[in-house]
């Protein structure tokens, strides 16, 4: 075998050759790469390229279960939704989350997660995801009211009788 340099080049597809770098592309894409061995004494200069595809790597998010009284709203802070699937160093960095129901929830149901995005050091790699999206159930405890019943005997404002009613669970 010759013992000439080797270099190696990367770029993305589609790009002109100028584009070619050592760098290692660690993003989602379709990418070439390119070796080029220099010429020796006893062999000619040799170059070689490929294509190849770093596929978006799978993860989920996962809303996670809650419990709210009735009329309060969801807690939709980062926090209460997971991320599996991710490569090591890559956290959740926010995500929405929204009840089935309405802002101030009344009826038991879902809390459904979407517009995860994904950092690693701070840097947006939420492009090299295919996310997909898991609800968490939502509790929702009624609440007892008590509301003041008067009943009046006459016009006079003659107080009979005054209870408190409860309305709710």
């Amino acid at each position: 075998l010759g013992n000439g340099a080797v270099l190696v080049g990367y770029k993305p597809k589609g790009e002109s050759d100028e584009a070619y770098s050592s760098a290692v592309p660690v993003n989602a894409g379709n990418y070439v790469v390119r070796a080029q061995i220099a010429a020796t004494d006893n062999y000619t200069a040799g170059e070689a390229s490929a294509n190849f595809t770093i596929a978006k790597r799978p993860a989920t998010v996962t809303a996670a279960a809650q419990s709210v009284k009735e009329g309060d709203a969801i807690d939709g802070s980062v926090t209460r939704a997971a991320l599996s699937g991710a490569v090591s160093g890559h956290t959740l960095a926010s995500v929405t989350l929204l009840s089935t129901s309405t802002a101030t929830p009344t009826n038991a149901g879902t809390i459904t997660p979407s517009d995860a995005k994904i950092v690693r050091s701070g840097t947006d790699v939420t492009a090299n995801y295919e996310i997909s999206y898991v609800a968490g159930a939502l509790t929702v405890e009624k609440v007892i009211r008590s509301y003041p019943l008067t009943f009046y005997a006459d016009g006079a404002g003659e107080t009979v009788r005054s209870e408190e009613r409860r309305v709710g669970k």
